[in-house]
């Protein structure tokens, strides 16, 4: 009698394989973005990005540019504005958006205080200069990170991360 030795994998087996590896996924995925480290320190360095990549495109662009923060604390915008004709910055053009909670992964997460100014607005000018300084705290179940930003440079620190973010400069 001769025995075939069957080799591989078959169909269902394979489809099971997938099934769990599904299940663990579904199930290890939102835990892990639910932990509040995870989630307000993608936030605050997300954040981070964006101020360093709004004052190179101000350079780039060679044009003034802001971040302005929403007053409910879900997000910002980028908007282009004219140094010598002033006008409030929320009626600038538009350049970009972040809404916070359009992700699932920040859903929760929320802009505590803006200590930036009047308008609430991070200002470049045309070369990238930094005409404002301060901070902006974000905040998620009780847990707060705080994005320091330096006038002139632009430098930017954040306190209270459990991370070893760094400032990457221009």
């Amino acid at each position: 009698m001769s025995t075939v030795r069957r080799a591989g994998f078959s169909l269902l087996e394979l489809l099971i394989a997938l099934l769990a590896i599904a299940l663990v996924a579904a199930l290890a995925i939102p835990a892990w973005f639910s932990r509040h480290e995870v989630s307000l320190e993608s936030a605050v360095q997300l954040l981070a990005r964006d101020v360093r990549g709004t004052q190179n495109q101000a350079a780039w662009l060679d044009h003034p540019l802001a971040i302005t923060f929403q007053p409910d604390g879900s997000g910002w915008r980028v908007v282009r504005f004219d140094p010598v004709v002033p006008a409030p910055l929320d009626q600038g053009e538009m350049v970009s958006e972040r809404v916070l909670s359009a992700d699932a992964v920040f859903e929760g997460v929320r802009i505590d205080k803006v200590e930036l100014g009047p308008e609430r607005a991070l200002r470049f000018d045309r070369f990238g200069q930094s005409l404002d300084f301060g901070s902006v705290t974000l905040e998620y179940a009780g847990e707060r990170r705080t994005l320091l930003i330096d006038k002139g440079s632009g430098r930017l620190r954040i306190a209270g991360s459990t991370s070893e973010w760094t400032d990457p400069g221009l």
